[in-house]
């Protein structure tokens, strides 16, 4: 089978994505370029056609060039993940049929898809993920209903603390949550990506409508806040930071529960809470108890060899203990210089 490669922004993708049910944030043309911009990573569409010259399926990716990690294709690098979109299901067969045919016409190179493909040969499962998404109803108290008592008592606690969350898709905001992002990545010692990536964030997605920060605010200091994607009915909690010694007036779940009810109000079908790792059971637990239904997630990888499992990612015995030792600047200059070759 044969696909055809199109620009990222393509009318007739641009369509498709506006009336495809799965749409998620991941697959809006915003966010594809957010990551063209921040990483010089190359987008591309591999799309196929019904007999009536409608596009019936496609699968956005980046090409990534890396003297580290090799050259691959990935839909989509730091998303958690993005399904090829069909209209049905022979034109999803032909699809990825026809991106078989199109990475071995292009020098063979790797083609990893952050969503579960039949395995079959030359598709192999490269890492497996959780996804919890929690339904939401137009009426918010409809939608508490679903939540674990316990999370319920946690939210009136932080309401009884005096927190004020603020709502905000302003770029002022933006820099008041890279702050307390920066020290989240120092405490978990992880590296921080680099400031333009959210410069972007604010300029291609939030001031497009598709997207907002939300802060906590005690005692008129900034101690906790979230960053979310919007598309298509469906609100994303992409990046969350927090200061450790304000957590026991449980800044973050106030801040949940505000998305969550925002999303309610504003006609959102899912909440989607991102990915988890598997081993997490915490976090699992954590999620679940906010109505999250809980699904396990396998990354494919198109490829004529049997992937390395470490391919891709972060793996260093000494980076996390550097970076929490370290002030916040050393944790942000290791992700200027590591995150474009890891996505």
């Amino acid at each position: 089978m044969s696909v055809t490669r199109l620009e990222i922004d393509d009318p007739r993708w641009v369509e498709f994505l506006s009336s495809h049910p799965d749409a998620t944030p991941f697959h809006d043309l915003s966010w594809c370029q957010v990551l063209k911009a921040c990483y010089g990573y190359q987008p591309l569409l591999l799309a196929v056609f019904g007999a009536d010259g409608h596009l019936a399926a496609g699968v956005p990716l980046m090409d990534i060039h890396s003297r580290l990690t090799g050259r691959r294709l990935v839909g989509l690098p730091f998303s958690d993940y993005c399904a090829p979109l069909a209209t049905d299901d022979a034109s999803l067969i032909e699809l990825m049929d026809g991106v078989q045919g199109w990475r071995l016409a292009h020098a063979n190179v790797p083609v990893e898809i952050r969503w579960p493909l039949p395995l079959q040969a030359d598709i192999y499962a490269v890492k497996e993920v959780v996804r919890h998404v929690t339904p939401l109803e137009n009426d918010a108290d409809q939608t508490v209903r679903h939540f674990k008592k316990s999370v319920v008592r946690l939210i009136r606690q932080a309401e009884n603390a005096d927190i004020v969350i603020q709502r905000s898709d302003t770029w002022d905001a933006v820099q008041t949550y890279y702050g307390l992002h920066r020290e989240t990545r120092r405490r978990l010692g992880a590296p921080t990506q680099p400031f333009r990536f959210f410069r972007l964030l604010w300029e291609q997605v939030l001031q497009q409508q598709r997207g907002f920060v939300l802060l906590a605010y005690h005692a008129g200091q900034p101690i906790a806040g979230a960053l979310f994607l919007h598309a298509n009915k469906m609100l994303v909690y992409k990046y969350g930071a927090s200061l450790a010694e304000y957590w026991r007036l449980r800044p973050n779940n106030l801040l949940f529960w505000e998305a969550i009810r925002w999303g309610c109000e504003n006609g959102d079908t899912v909440f989607d809470w991102g990915r988890t790792d598997l081993e997490d059971e915490g976090l699992r637990q954590f999620k679940r108890g906010w109505g999250g239904k809980e699904t396990i997630l396998r990354y494919s990888m198109l490829t004529s060899r049997a992937p390395e499992p470490s391919r891709g990612q972060f793996r260093s015995h000494y980076l996390p203990a550097l970076i929490q030792r370290s002030p916040t600047w050393v944790g942000q200059a290791i992700g200027e210089m590591l995150y474009a070759h890891f996505g």
